[in-house]
């Protein structure tokens, strides 16, 4: 009998606004390292996409009447 892999699953959420930089290096430098270690370990690494724009949100705002 095989054991189960587990799986680590990130999820990162921001406005985006100020984390160019910072999303830049987890998706290139930071989560590969993560999944290369998980996989070493017996464990899958699971990250959500972070897209590379911006969701302002008043977009979720309801209109104010004047």
């Amino acid at each position: 009998m095989s054991a189960a892999w587990k799986t680590v699953r990130v999820f990162i959420s921001s406005t985006f606004r100020d984390m160019h930089a910072e999303r830049d290096c987890l998706v290139r430098v930071v989560f590969p390292e993560l999944r290369e270690r998980c996989a070493t370990g017996g464990s899958a690494f699971a990250s959500s996409p972070i897209p590379p724009w911006a969701v302002a949100p008043c977009q979720f705002m309801p209109k104010r009447k004047k």
